[in-house]
């Protein structure tokens, strides 16, 4: 029933087809960031935002709703919010990958909190082996395909 309530309401916060069209017709990047003032994803619509920090930004504010929405779930549905949390996770990881690639250069990873899986465990690798090891291990949560939960 929490979730429900808290569903709705995020629901009403929600851009919707016509301002997603809109967004999606403006003349230039500063307009369509400008449609995003007063939304969940006002960070995004600060002066001079690049698209790239823009997409980074709307995906950040997504993944934060996708969390809120998780605290409200019962425990028997958190599952599901892990799916959808999913691609964050993975992006991280590749961000990881490259960063151990290319030592020294920056990286912005997302937050999935309590959404990750095996996130925290890669996190604090410093080695592509150390990586592999969390994925592959029988504690981790992935089998050695990459593509299954392990149960």
């Amino acid at each position: 029933m929490a979730a429900t309530v808290r569903a709705k309401a995020m629901a009403r916060r929600r851009l919707g087809a016509g301002a997603a069209r809109r967004i999606a017709l403006a003349p230039s990047l500063p307009d369509a960031l400008g449609l995003l003032a007063g939304t969940a994803y006002a960070k995004a619509s600060a002066p001079g935002t690049s698209l790239p920090a823009a997409e980074r930004l709307v995906a950040a504010a997504e993944l934060r709703q996708l969390r809120v929405l998780s605290g409200w779930l019962p425990r028997s549905a958190v599952g599901l919010a892990r799916a959808l949390g999913a691609r964050y996770e993975r992006s991280n990881i590749e961000a990881h990958a490259r960063s151990l690639a290319e030592p020294g250069r920056p990286r912005q990873y997302y937050e999935p909190g309590s959404l990750a899986l095996s996130w925290p465990r890669i996190a604090v690798t410093t080695t592509f082996r150390g990586k592999q090891e969390v994925v592959h291990s029988r504690a981790g949560l992935w089998t050695t395909t990459g593509s299954r939960y392990a149960r």
